[in-house]
């Protein structure tokens, strides 16, 4: 099986993967598995393959928020959807 495709001027491209990494810990969480997997997300987007990392739901912080009479209420925010980082890199 070849890993290569021809342009048809003879000249051999590099084929071109969808990945996707699966790990629980990941950004915000910061530490060596965390650094591993976007050091390794970004240089294969550098190639030019695309990369996607699926991670834990972590909760954010406590959002506040200015209520019309003056008080501020604190809300449990959750993250949801779609992180885009630098690079193009996009974290479920």
């Amino acid at each position: 099986m070849s890993s290569s495709n021809s342009n048809g001027n003879g000249h051999v491209l590099p084929r071109r993967h969808r990945i996707a990494m699966v790990c629980d810990f990941f950004y915000p969480r910061l530490g060596g598995v965390e650094n591993h997997i976007w050091s390794l997300a970004y240089s294969l987007l550098r190639l030019g393959h695309k990369v996607i990392v699926i991670t834990h739901a972590y909760n954010c912080p406590d959002t506040e928020l200015l209520c019309d009479d003056g008080k501020v209420e604190r809300r449990k925010s959750k993250r949801s959807g779609v992180r885009y980082l630098p690079g193009g890199l996009k974290v479920y």
